[in-house]
């Protein structure tokens, strides 16, 4: 089996100080619905919707039937940086697995 690459992915200071601006406290960043939550539900629906683009990308084309979204649902998923409510894409045959 091929072993993915790891990549390593940098932050400048100014987008983590545009980031945290606002927290004051412990609970601003790790809270119910925190900096660490929200960058999270971020980080978690980009991949989810690159991985319906990735699954319904034409083959002979090489491009996006965008025609076959058909919005978003919602799901929840817990891990040990606490619970979120994810927005899931959803594709109009219902072949899209997460």
């Amino acid at each position: 089996m091929e072993q993915s690459k790891q990549v390593k992915v940098k932050f400048s200071n100014e987008l983590l100080n545009n980031m945290l601006i606002g927290v004051k406290t412990q609970k601003d960043l790790w809270g119910k619905d925190g900096g660490i939550i929200q960058l999270n539900k971020a980080i978690l629906e980009r991949i989810l919707n690159a991985k319906m683009d990735f699954h319904l990308e034409d083959p002979k084309l090489g491009r996006i039937a965008k025609n076959n979204r058909t919005g978003h649902g919602k799901k929840k998923v817990s891990g040990n940086f606490g619970e979120i409510e994810l927005q899931t894409p959803r594709d109009r045959p219902s072949t899209f697995e997460l």
